[in-house]
């Protein structure tokens, strides 16, 4: 996962899975205005992954919730999207199964 943060507000991380696997690289606990992070789980052992990071945006703001689902035949990013606020989030696949990745852009 890719995500960036095109507010002026801070990112902070509100939680997350890495689904059936394990953190490679964790989501860092802020993500600043203009920053970009690389989050990424490994599960070698599953047929399928979901990973889930939420962050709030700001220190009052909405949830600004980043999925991606690697199953084979649907990676998908359904579960994507923001509780609130004037914000959005663009996502997009790049790769498919079995190593997914998508790109977010929080606007």
């Amino acid at each position: 996962m890719t995500i960036t943060n095109h507010t002026d507000h801070t990112e902070f991380y509100a939680g997350g899975t890495p689904g059936s696997g394990q953190w490679i690289n964790a989501p860092q606990f802020a993500l600043a205005p203009g920053a970009s992070e690389v989050v990424t789980a490994s599960a070698p052992n599953a047929s399928s992954e979901t990973v889930f990071v939420n962050y709030q945006v700001g220190a009052f703001g909405p949830r600004a919730i980043y999925e991606l689902e690697n199953v084979r035949g649907d990676v998908n990013t359904n579960m994507t999207g923001t509780t609130g606020g004037h914000y959005f989030v663009n996502a997009s696949v790049a790769s498919g199964f079995p190593n997914a990745n998508a790109v977010y852009d929080l606007w």
